[in-house]
């Protein structure tokens, strides 16, 4: 027979308890399979694209404000040709082209 504090051993080994309630509940379990990441954003081939539009306008929504004003900070610094700008979560790119005459 086993005793009130083997038994208690075995509870405290499947659950967790809350310090503020007291309440038992069931420990998290590991995660098994690895989360999904998207494949990073290839910023070459949106300029590219951009360069071979007609318009030479695209906008590219982001995850979040401050993600898209660091982008923004990034890639002024990297292309020159380019005018971007952002509005909310969104970056506006712009090719400056020379006009023909």
């Amino acid at each position: 027979m086993t005793t009130y504090y083997e038994r208690r051993k075995q509870v405290n080994k499947q659950t967790r308890k809350s310090k503020v309630s007291g309440r038992t509940f069931p420990k998290k379990r590991k995660r098994v399979t690895p989360r999904v990441t998207q494949p990073r954003r290839s910023w070459e081939e949106i300029v590219e694209r951009l360069s071979a539009s007609k318009s030479g306008k695209t906008s590219v929504v982001m995850g979040s404000v401050g993600s898209a004003q660091v982008t923004r900070c990034r890639l002024v610094k990297e292309y020159e040709g380019l005018t971007i700008s952002t509005k909310g979560d969104v970056v506006h790119l712009v090719e400056n082209r020379r006009r023909k005459k």
